[in-house]
């Protein structure tokens, strides 16, 4: 922020030498050339003008506004995502933090479809015109709908409610600025969660996964606090 600040004060101060050499070198050009040229010397003036509007400050960009390809989640072969994994009690007291990372290992056909393996050999995942499936026990299942809007709403394995809470979501990182969806994953209440639990995952279009937040109760409070948070902090994309 000090360096944009430094930035746009020297922008500023050459501006008005810029304009101040300017309305010299005009005073100058009348005094020396016939009327019949001013055209000349105006066209000249204002390009110079120009120029210097021209200049703009400095914006801060967000990784991922323009999707890399039109996936949520990249597969690729060799794609890695490297995440801080922290865990909080009910206060919000840091209890433990750990590096996580899962990666796309390998690919496979299944009746004739291409899927990729992550996490292991549970489920498949494959990138279709609905968004981001896996293939599991159950079958195919829509995991992140994209393209999608606000609102949208889907089930997962019949007991996972996904909710579309936004499409584009700030999200920084120590990696920068990330536009996001926002999916919002309600599992229902068991018998030590009074309050159910929940999960907001933020996924930047051809960057993949970029955070996550979960929320959990007590089997005696069913009022539902942050348990966990996951944090992209290095990727890999092929």
């Amino acid at each position: 922020m000090f360096n944009n600040l430094l930035f746009s004060m020297n922008l500023v101060r050459f501006e008005q030498l810029a304009a101040s050499h300017c309305r010299s070198l005009v005073a100058i050009y009348l005094r020396k050339h016939k009327e019949d040229s001013m055209h000349k010397m105006v066209i000249t003036v204002c390009s110079i003008l120009l120029l210097i509007s021209g200049c703009d400050k400095k914006s801060d960009s967000i990784v991922g506004s323009q999707p890399l390809r039109n996936e949520i989640f990249p597969l690729v072969i060799g794609n890695l995502w490297v995440f801080n994994y922290s865990r909080f009690d009910s206060t919000g007291v840091l209890l433990s933090s750990e590096i996580n990372s899962f990666g796309v290992e390998k690919d496979t056909l299944v009746n004739g479809s291409r899927w990729f393996m992550l996490f292991g050999p549970i489920y498949l995942y494959a990138n279709r015109d609905s968004g981001l499936c896996g293939l599991g026990s159950s079958g195919i299942q829509l995991l992140y709908k994209y393209p999608a809007s606000v609102s949208d709403s889907y089930y997962v394995a019949y007991s996972e409610y996904v909710h579309i809470k936004s499409t584009d979501t700030s999200i920084t990182t120590s990696l920068g600025k990330f536009s996001c969806y926002a999916y919002e994953h309600i599992y229902p209440p068991q018998f030590n969660m009074k309050g159910g639990s929940r999960s907001v995952e933020y996924l930047s279009p051809g960057i993949g996964q970029i955070k996550i937040e979960s929320y959990t109760s007590s089997a005696t409070n069913d009022n539902q606090y942050l348990a966990s948070t996951s944090e992209l902090t290095a990727v890999t994309l092929r």
